[in-house]
């Protein structure tokens, strides 16, 4: 692993890093403890992200969260200090300071009802808590990456176009790769919003007739349509007429802009174009069909998708 690791800039003496603490970049070492330091950070985020969904969901009547922190070892006192504290899933504390608050942070939040409470004797705190997260911790964890992301992205841009005389090609790569991360940014989060929008408790049909774009057909996806349309629309009515599919979620329908690299197989079924892909170790089944809209042009929409782990 180590050249593999060096040749990508990961490993040595010479690695610049953002400071979660300064907020600036700084050289620094990589060695094998700093790897394992940023694997386990990015494992615990990803649970928690998973169990902050989970405890979060409307559905759910475990409203009360309970911070938990290792008491034991070498572990951050301003962490240890609000261990056994209980606040309400809708205070704002949470916003800032749900686990992991750093690296290397294995505190936990469990949650539980008010009935649990009152039979563990267990009482809310009431008193306002301070912020204990890392910079780069604090708030909505994705928010957070973004702003990283474009920070040590533009900084490493102008660098390369401060060298003497960079071609033309370069600035054009740099700008075309940046250009795409926003796209793909703008392309989630209207995925994210039609999806929250459509699956609410309550089935709202208010949401049926919208649609955003998701994705761009290839020209092979066009001929099998027999359509110069480019554009891939999805529906609100999709997203909501389509709850039986219960492991499909906005990622996935975000993903299909990436997925049409990854065709496997493709059927045809009278107007509908069914096609086959593989991405990050799921198979989905996409159906698609050409449209006409009331202005008299040709679309496409995704009509249906689904999802397994294994070959469809």
């Amino acid at each position: 692993m180590v050249p593999a690791l060096q040749k990508k800039g990961w490993y040595g003496d010479e690695v610049e890093s953002l400071n979660p603490k300064t907020g600036e970049f700084e050289k620094i070492k990589v060695g094998a403890r700093r790897l394992e330091t940023i694997f386990n950070t990015n494992m615990a985020s990803a649970y928690g992200a998973s169990r902050k969904k989970a405890q979060f969901d409307s559905k759910s009547e475990a409203i009360y969260l309970r911070y938990v922190s290792l008491l034991y070892g070498n572990r951050r006192d301003s962490h240890k200090a609000l261990h056994g504290i209980i606040k309400h899933r809708d205070d704002p504390f949470w916003k800032e300071n749900y686990p992991p608050n750093g690296y290397n942070c294995q505190c936990r939040v469990f949650a539980y009802t008010k009935e649990q409470l009152e039979q563990r004797k267990w009482k809310e705190t009431k008193e306002v808590l301070p912020n204990i997260a890392d910079i780069s911790f604090q708030g909505d964890s994705l928010k957070n990456q973004d702003e990283v992301f474009d920070r040590l992205f533009l900084d490493k841009a102008k660098r390369i176009a401060s060298t003497d005389k960079p071609s033309k090609l370069i600035k054009a790569f740099i700008l075309k790769e940046y250009q795409e991360v926003l796209d793909n940014r703008l392309r989630i989060k209207e995925i994210r919003g039609l999806y929250e929008k459509t699956t609410q408790d309550v089935a709202n049909a208010e949401f049926d007739k919208e649609t955003i774009i998701i994705a761009q057909a290839d020209k092979k996806l066009q001929d099998l349509l027999k359509t110069k349309a480019k554009n891939i629309y999805l529906s609100g009515w999709t997203i909501r007429t389509h709850t039986h599919h219960r492991n499909v979620e906005a990622f996935d329908y975000y993903l299909t802009r990436h997925m049409l690299k990854n065709v496997y197989k493709h059927k045809e079924s009278k107007d509908l174009h069914i096609v086959y892909f593989t991405k990050l170790k799921n198979y989905y089944k996409a159906v698609f069909k050409k449209a006409i809209n009331a202005k008299g042009a040709e679309e496409i929409y995704l009509q249906s998708l689904v999802k397994a782990d294994k070959r469809i």
